[in-house]
């Protein structure tokens, strides 16, 4: 089932400065079960403008995952996950769609009736939207522009090898990058850096180097540390620097996740790859 949802644009504009690119948090479980992967969450915002709202198409979400969050996250508990290759944000203000959304039936048929509730207080549910819906929309996406500013992924493992060469290193990265990121966003990444080292030590103290996924040990076996620190929420993706968003795992495992883009599920501790494999962690204390 296809589904519509409001995106309220202060909230919008705050994920997109913190790089929280291609996914979407909700605290409805019908929006994390109902949906399956392959269909398609479309996103609107509004904007107030001369005394009257505009509504605009954001994003246009190809689902590719489905996971839980950390408890208690500020967010939402239920996450899904967007195809990166297959999925679009749009530039805000370009096109007006309130005519295309009063034109839309959803399921059960309950148009947005004009001069009722707003079309923003409408769509603060998930709506399930038909095939000719679907074909609207679909019509309508094509004569926008996507926002590439937005859609540029930068592979999280530049951001962490970066980190490696040092804050000035990390810093001119993040500008050259990541556009799109807040000022504030990439000075928290660049300061964090100092507490990122404090954190990698004390996951390597905790688990004395071994692998979280496969236990591999290579201090026991070789007397040699290789065991890296992997993000779990990536920083280049609105992720943070705290020991709840990152594992300690082997290279191999860590080229594995990055090569396949691996999501992971704070409810199962397991990292889900895209032909279905499911890898859980085996020894997880700090989570």
């Amino acid at each position: 089932m296809h589904f519509l949802n409001y995106w309220v644009y202060r909230n919008y504009k705050s994920d997109v400065a913190n790089g929280a690119a291609f996914h979407y948090n909700s605290n409805q479980p019908r929006f994390h079960s109902k949906i399956e992967l392959g269909e398609t969450l479309w996103l609107v915002t509004g904007l107030r403008s001369n005394e009257r709202m505009q509504y605009f198409l954001a994003a246009r979400f190809v689902i590719r995952a489905k996971t839980h969050n950390p408890p208690n996250y500020k967010y939402g508990r239920f996450r899904l996950w967007a195809d990166t290759q297959l999925s679009d944000y749009y530039v805000i203000g370009e096109a007006d769609m309130t005519d295309v959304l009063l034109s839309l039936k959803f399921v059960p048929e309950n148009p947005i009736k004009e001069g009722g509730v707003t079309i923003a207080n409408s769509l603060q549910t998930f709506r399930y939207l038909s095939a000719s819906d679907v074909a609207l929309l679909e019509q309508w996406s094509k004569r926008l522009t996507p926002d590439v500013n937005i859609m540029k992924m930068v592979p999280e493992l530049d951001v962490e090898e970066t980190y490696e060469r040092g804050k000035d290193a990390l810093k001119d990265t993040l500008q050259m990058e990541l556009p799109q990121l807040s000022d504030e966003r990439k000075q928290e990444i660049v300061s964090g850096y100092r507490r990122n080292r404090t954190l990698v030590k004390r996951l390597n103290d905790m688990y004395i180097g071994r692998c979280q996924i496969c236990a591999f040990d290579p201090i026991t076996v070789y007397r040699v540390s290789a065991a890296t620190a992997h993000h779990i929420h990536y920083l280049s993706r609105g992720g943070h620097d705290v020991l709840e968003n990152l594992v300690l795992i082997c290279p191999n495992h860590h080229a594995v996740i990055h090569g396949d883009d691996a999501v992971f599920d704070y409810e199962s501790k397991k990292f889900m790859f895209s032909n279905g494999r499911q890898e859980p962690l085996v020894i997880k204390q700090h989570l």
